[in-house]
């Protein structure tokens, strides 16, 4: 079980609600094509019924139709489930970078141990800390440097106003 759950089901509503139409459409296909293929073998095999054919084939196709409606949720549960494990570090990534480009300190991700993507969090750390190092280094310098609208007294230039 993993450590941390997420509170959000739908963490990217617009990537993990395009995922779950997909799949209700093909749901809706690999039914239909079920369904199909009972009605065409029925048909080849002579025993669909002359007088009353749709009764017939709905009588035949009726236990797929239900066993496919019971299905649907339990799929589309699981198809959200697994696109958290995808959409959510992203969503946890774009945040950081965010963070990152407005100048803020960003503590070093940590993606849920079923989540997919790990390596990039490790990836992602190590850029966020080289280039906070470098803020850091830069704020070093100015701060030895004095104010900014004075001459620097070690170099004998002027610092960047």
């Amino acid at each position: 079980m993993p450590k941390y759950k997420r509170k959000k089901f739908f963490v990217d509503s617009r990537v993990q609600g395009a995922l779950a139409l997909r799949t209700i459409f093909y749901w809706m296909g690999g039914t239909t094509v079920t369904i199909g293929i009972v009605a065409l073998l029925k048909i080849i095999d002579g025993r669909a019924g002359l007088e009353s054919p749709y009764a017939d084939l709905w009588s035949s196709c009726q236990p797929i139709a239900i066993a496919s409606l019971f299905l649907l949720p339990v799929i589309a549960y699981d198809m959200v489930q697994m696109s958290n494990r995808v959409a959510g570090p992203i969503v946890r990534l774009r945040q950081a970078m965010r963070q990152l480009a407005e100048g803020q300190t960003v503590a070093p991700l940590r993606f849920r141990e079923n989540d997919f993507w790990r390596e990039m969090a490790d990836e992602f750390n190590s850029i966020a800390a080289q280039l906070q190092a470098s803020r850091q280094g830069a704020a070093r310098e100015l701060d030895l440097d004095g104010d900014e609208n004075e001459p620097a007294l070690s170099s004998g230039a002027y610092t960047r106003s």
